[in-house]
């Protein structure tokens, strides 16, 4: 009895042994029932031997259960989650559950000191955490993906029957990071709280990354059972992998232990100090080009997280981590770096010349519209250093004792801190000359956008031809890898920028047959980009939708023949590269009933989504 816990394994030591003795056996050295073997020669296997074999068995096992306990603060989250239906935008789809992983890093009643969680100002002083945030709530940490679009959520312990109300109080899709609260038991019974028994993990620091081969525990809920799952692996690598939730770039940590459906959520523990190094995220499934590679969101962007979260709560344009909105082109090639004027050695410096080492500099080959550097940087420029930080060829910066990706420098700051930019600029016969900006950081809004979650889609119906904005979430709709989606579309999504006032690409994405759109076929002028309302440019949603409820209200205010028909001049393809001109003309005497008829028709409860204004009928 003394060599186990559990039966199970006390008869796994008893054959172990058994086996040693009897001559013939398994190979000397060999593994028997997950313990250590003797060698098999009966000789060999003297009573001393035995008794070793036997001491470090039982401190084996000793180990492993002592894991349950050491990570106790590893929960199971049953989720329910219930995502917008894209295609038709005024309805969800089924509700679905699943079941992801999370870690306790805070006790209710606790400051975050007090739970052994250490948050850090940032540099520039802001936001600094609030100590007494959720002072009720016992907090988790997960991964955003995991309660998207969650409608009810519950909290499970490992080893415990009893679930706990959960709901979600911060998230962050951007880097796959959320926060989960359960509030602290106060039912006026005698029984404890369970989570007040549990000793929270601490989060490593946020300027740490660990070194290669850093050995490393996967700890969570995966599928294939339903207790506490402890996986081990070392981290294999640190750089910028794109986040397949958030279609976003952003530091990651690689490694080798098997991540599953389910670990999702849970923490990667450093198996030396015990301490948070992140939250897995994703893996490679299902591929034949890579096996045993997982990725974790690192220990400095969780921090960021928490920091920010307790703040500024769930308001993601401030949580987001923010980028300069620029494209640019890396500075390689010899020749391309003597045409602008560079050159590598300060002997060679001619007229028109600047002297910038092989390793240093970018070329900006855009700008966007609204963006961090908007106005101020230019096509041209070559951006030299970030906060003193070179930026080399391939733009990268030596950050964290690490070469890293630009990106994950300005992934530290937050919407509002100032980062000092150094570029040259083409001076005409005076050569390059050197500029310094102070930039305040922005979060990025691309043209088209990306993955979104917990929002619904933004729509309008006239006279049953239904409009909404161009996103990723809509093109899914013909499969996760695009290839059956419209040409047009995905140049758009892939090639778009904001640029001369464009905020949206508007899309007649669906057309409900109706006595109003007669003769309009789906095949003949369907999946249109929107160009113009009676020759208004349209750059948005908002907009579109101000210049069809205006050729309402002027109809209304002096009926006519000129204003009873609104026109709306569609594009065929991608306006980036120049598109056939199509023109749909609706009857606006008719919007109103047709809004009626639509909505008995198809069971749609309203024309366009809320946070657009109410027709002017």
């Amino acid at each position: 009895t003394a060599l186990g816990r559990r039966a199970g394994r006390v008869h796994s030591v008893r054959w172990c042994l058994q086996r040693q003795s009897a001559p013939g056996g398994a190979p000397g050295g060999a593994h028997c029932g997950g313990l250590a073997c003797l060698p098999a020669s009966a000789e060999a296997a003297t009573s001393v031997d035995v008794a070793e074999a036997v001491t470090a068995s039982v401190i084996e096992i000793e180990e492993i259960d002592d894991l349950e306990q050491r990570y106790g603060a590893v929960v199971k989250l049953h989720v329910t989650s219930q995502r917008p239906d894209w295609l038709n935008p005024w309805q969800k789809r089924t509700a679905e559950r699943s079941i992801g992983s999370g870690v306790l890093i805070k006790q209710a009643g606790k400051a975050w000191d007090d739970s052994g969680f250490r948050l850090t100002k940032d540099e520039s002083g802001k936001p600094t955490a609030n100590e007494q945030g959720f002072p009720d709530d016992h907090i988790f940490l997960t991964a955003a993906h995991v309660v998207a679009d969650c409608t009810f959520v519950e909290v499970q312990m490992s080893n415990m029957t009893e679930r706990h109300r959960g709901r979600v109080i911060s998230v962050l899709h951007q880097a796959d990071l959320a926060l989960v609260a359960v509030r602290r038991k106060d039912d006026g019974t005698e029984e404890p709280d369970a989570f007040m028994n549990v000793e929270p993990l601490t989060i490593a620091p946020r300027d740490y990354l660990p070194p290669l081969r850093t050995p490393i525990h996967v700890v969570g809920f995966p599928v294939g059972g339903d207790e506490l799952s402890v996986t081990e692996g070392v981290v294999s690598r640190v750089e910028v992998q794109t986040y397949s939730h958030g279609t976003s770039r952003a530091l990651a940590l690689t490694v080798d232990a098997a991540i599953n459906s389910g670990n999702s959520g849970g923490p990667l523990i450093d198996v030396i100090t015990g301490t948070i190094l992140g939250v897995a995220f994703q893996s490679y499934a299902g591929t034949s080009y890579a096996e045993n590679q997982g990725h974790a969101v690192p220990s400095s962007l969780c921090q960021r997280f928490v920091n920010a979260a307790l703040c500024l709560g769930n308001d993601e344009s401030m949580l987001a981590m923010p980028v300069l909105g620029v494209s640019l082109q890396l500075l390689q090639n010899n020749s391309l770096r003597t045409m602008i004027g560079l050159t590598k050695s300060p002997k060679d410096v001619g007229k028109n010349e600047t002297y910038l080492p092989g390793n240093v500099g970018v070329l900006v080959a855009d700008v966007e519209q609204g963006s961090s550097v908007d106005e101020l940087v230019r096509p041209g420029d070559i951006l030299v250093e970030l906060d003193g930080l070179p930026i080399a060829s391939d733009s990268s910066v030596s950050y964290m004792d690490k070469k890293l990706e630009m990106v994950t420098y300005l992934h530290g700051k937050y919407a509002g801190d100032v980062v000092k930019v150094k570029l040259l600029r083409g001076g005409g016969q005076a050569g390059l000359e050197e500029k310094t900006f102070d930039i305040e950081l922005k979060r990025h809004v691309p043209l088209v956008q990306r993955s979104q979650y917990d929002v619904k889609p933004s729509f309008v119906i006239y006279g049953g031809l239904l409009f909404q904005p161009l996103s990723l979430d809509f093109l899914h709709c013909w499969g996760r890898d695009l290839k059956d989606a419209p040409a047009g579309l995905q140049q758009e999504f892939f090639y778009g920028v904001r640029r001369g006032g464009r905020e949206e690409i508007v899309v007649l994405s669906q057309i409900l047959s109706d006595e109003a759109n007669t003769g309009y076929t789906f095949d003949s002028i369907g999946l249109e980009v929107v160009q113009a309302v009676n020759g208004v440019d349209v750059y948005s949603m908002s907009g579109f939708v101000e210049c069809m409820d205006n050729a309402y209200q002027a109809y209304v205010d002096a009926p006519s023949r000129d204003t009873r028909f609104v026109r709306v001049e569609l594009a065929r393809g991608s306006t980036l590269s120049g598109a056939t001109p199509y023109l749909v003309v609706l009857d606006v005497s008719d919007l109103a009933e047709s809004a009626e008829r639509v909505s008995e028709r198809y069971g749609v409860s309203r024309d366009r989504s809320p946070e657009l204004p109410d027709g002017k009928w």
